[in-house]
């Protein structure tokens, strides 16, 4: 969001900007972000107390939407190597919530004002209420209604203090996999595009007059002024070939998807016959990703980069950019980042050398989304279920990276409301000038 022209035309106009991150503290962040007008304020959590009436909340409005419980489900399995066993203790505590949840009348249980109230009662005032007080802001920017907990308190004081609210950056998933129970009320939404704006309508009943589809504020960098580096000069600085294909894959943490090492093994065994000509295989560890697993013979085979070590948005624009296709594992939405870019990119539905017999241990099961679904149809994005389909597909784009830019193009114009113009920032200023 800071990175974006929201930001840096607000900072221009003159307004007084409080930001409030985990990061205020740090120099550099201070350096790249502040000036006359910014001022940074710490990052505290909501409090013990609060934090369980929010998790009771979300009992209590639980999405009812069919979509939402196949979203559920899915969610469910997907990330169940990130659940701790379930202990006694921790089963009496959920008892207890599901007791107290079924003890609350009927109109409170779903009533926004409700929970706004008794959390804001419960949490300390250091945590969002004194800033109100003390800056009595015009306007206060979200990066979601209460999908990041983070975001909870500055929604619940700004609507105590009559004060509007816009989110400004929710994924494109949002709708059916963010929000299990009802989002937070906020004033506006600024959404990606108007299927992403009738899914929160269709999904959570958000009026479709407090929404505005202006595109994706995060890709605005994408559509304009983005100017790649030199392939050989980008190439060079990662460590690979600039004269060879280049392949890059997104690997996923191994609690989510452990069959990473398989995946790659089956791309290099295909690099190495040959199949592809002059070609190498570029990694991209997620963010969180245990590399100790792997051993340093496996780790030597390839080229490779940890999410951490490279977290800038120039340098994962050029590596898309220079990438000759991209390989994404657990419907990545930089796939979707590489298609805007110009870079052919597929999503990889299978298991790698893994068989499961119950489909929901499969990654196949996330792209049961309806997002997803959309997507994949759209022939944008393909979908590769086999390892051969997955090999397959790699030539077909090294041998004619264009064979789908018209359905790329489509996809991202239907998704992303005026997509390539790069003006999703500016949309948003115009929304904010209307809400104050």
């Amino acid at each position: 969001m800071l990175r974006t022209d929201l930001f840096r035309i607000l900072r221009d106009r003159g307004w007084s900007i409080v930001i409030f991150s985990p990061f205020g503290g740090d120099p550099e962040f201070q350096k790249e972000f502040g000036g006359k007008n910014v001022i940074f304020e710490a990052l505290r959590g909501a409090g013990a107390l609060s934090t369980r009436f929010a998790y009771l909340r979300g009992m209590c409005m639980q999405g009812k939407h069919p979509v939402l419980k196949e979203a559920r489900h899915i969610h469910h399995h997907m990330t169940r190597r990130f659940r701790p066993p379930r202990t006694l203790r921790r089963s009496v505590k959920n008892l207890i919530l599901r007791l107290a949840a079924a003890l609350i009348p009927p109109p409170l249980r779903r009533s926004q004002r409700f929970w706004e109230r008794l959390i804001r009662s419960a949490m300390p005032k250091e945590v969002a209420r004194i800033y109100f007080e003390k800056y009595r802001p015009d306007l206060v920017v979200v990066g979601s209604a209460g999908a990041e907990g983070n975001d909870v308190p500055f929604i619940i004081e700004a609507n105590a203090h009559r004060v509007p609210s816009i989110v400004v950056d929710s994924n494109l998933d949002a709708a059916t996999y963010r929000y299990f129970s009802a989002p937070w009320l906020v004033s506006h939404w600024a959404l990606a595009g108007e299927p992403q704006r009738q899914e929160f309508h269709k999904l959570h009943g958000i009026p479709l007059d407090s929404m505005s589809a202006t595109g994706a504020l995060r890709y605005d960098h994408y559509f304009k002024g983005f100017g790649p580096l030199l392939r050989e000069e980008f190439c060079r600085s990662i460590g690979v070939d600039p004269a060879k294909k280049l392949i890059i894959m997104g690997a996923k943490t191994p609690i989510v998807f452990p069959h990473n090492d398989e995946i790659i093994g089956i791309i290099l065994d295909e690099i190495k016959s040959g199949r592809y000509g002059d070609a190498q295989l570029y990694v991209r560890f997620d963010p969180g990703h245990d590399i100790s697993i792997y051993s340093k013979e496996f780790l030597g085979s390839f080229s490779w980069e940890r999410a951490e070590d490279a977290p800038g948005e120039d340098h994962i624009g050029n590596l898309l950019y220079h990438a000759d296709v991209y390989l994404g594992l657990g419907a990545t939405t930089l796939s979707i980042e590489a298609c805007a870019v110009g870079t052919p990119s597929l999503w990889i539905g299978f298991d790698g050398n893994t068989v499961y017999k119950d489909r929901r241990e499969s990654c196949r099961l996330q792209y049961d989304l309806p997002v997803f679904k959309r997507l994949v149809a759209s022939g944008g994005i393909p979908l590769v279920e086999s390892r051969e389909d997955l090999l397959r597909q790699i030539e077909i784009f090294l041998k004619n990276p264009d064979i789908n830019k018209k359905e790329r193009e489509t996809m991202l114009q239907t998704e992303y409301a005026n997509a390539e113009d790069g003006r999703a920032g500016e949309r948003i200023v115009a929304l904010i000038d209307g809400l104050i």
